[in-house]
């Protein structure tokens, strides 16, 4: 919430997802959430949902509606919670988007990722 780097290294099913899902419910700005599991950002972003928080996810499984959908929710600011795969941040429009919001929060999901 100060806005310092964090690292949390816990076990499946101890709450590390809440560790970025309330904080980006009191932060001003969108959270970009950067995870290779497509099935966990799936789930998330319908749980979001059912509790009325706009998140939208891209990555290989949605249709091309789905993303577009995704896109104008990031452009006009209505998607607080943006679930992406690490590889859409090599896109330079996908970037841009992102940079016309400003970002309270950037989350790494999976240690893995930072490693790569």
């Amino acid at each position: 919430m100060a806005g310092l780097s964090t690292l949390a290294v816990m076990p499946t099913g101890a709450g590390k997802s809440l560790c970025y899902q309330l904080p980006a419910l009191l932060l001003p700005g969108q959270t970009v959430v950067i995870s290779p599991l497509i099935a966990l950002m799936k789930d998330q972003c319908e749980k979001l949902g059912d509790h009325g928080v706009h998140a939208v996810q891209l990555n290989s499984q949605c249709s091309a509606s789905e993303i577009e959908a995704a896109e104008l929710a990031i452009e006009s600011g209505d998607a607080r919670v943006i679930f992406s795969t690490p590889e859409r941040l090599a896109d330079a429009s996908f970037v841009a988007l992102l940079q016309k919001r400003p970002t309270s929060l950037l989350v790494v999901d999976e240690a893995h990722c930072i490693s790569q």
